[in-house]
């Protein structure tokens, strides 16, 4: 996706893209029949939702089949918002591989409980009851709350 834009700006900036290569391969092509053959803002919101659900379906049955999930954490300040990033990982049975997913990236403080707090809630949102996560390991930076063993307790 186009950095800070949503569906209609990435659906605006596609035509353009694909002109400017059409373009440089020499075709000659009008600009109307591009726009009309490329997908609109609601299509394109249909496809994001639909990769997200399906992104979120093939994390969480992966991880019932190795329900052991490290969780890396990094808390940054940027214009005064204390935004925490959390990702997990685990290995991937089928993939034979260690897979990586960003939970997300919210704010918190730099209280210990704080970022515990935001932790479980994106764990809870994206994990319900029947799909097992047990956190078998962290990995964070040392500065601010919410590291090493307080996190752990």
């Amino acid at each position: 996706m186009v950095p800070k834009a949503g569906c209609a700006g990435f659906a605006t900036a596609l035509p353009v893209a694909v002109l400017g290569v059409l373009s440089n391969l020499g075709f000659d092509v009008r600009q109307s029949n591009v726009v009309e053959c490329l997908p609109q803002r609601d299509k394109v919101q249909e496809l994001v939702t639909q990769r997200a659900v399906d992104s979120i379906v093939l994390v969480q049955e992966s991880i019932r089949k190795n329900p052991y999930v490290y969780i890396s954490a990094d808390k940054g300040n940027k214009n005064g918002n204390k935004n925490l990033a959390k990702y997990i990982c685990w290995y991937d049975v089928d993939l034979k591989r260690v897979s990586t997913y960003l939970l997300d990236v919210d704010c918190t403080n730099e209280n210990t409980n704080d970022t515990a707090d935001a932790l479980a809630h994106s764990l809870s949102r994206e994990f319900p009851p029947d799909v097992p996560v047990r956190l078998y390991g962290q990995c964070t930076n040392s500065s601010g709350g919410g590291t090493l063993f307080a996190l752990q307790r």
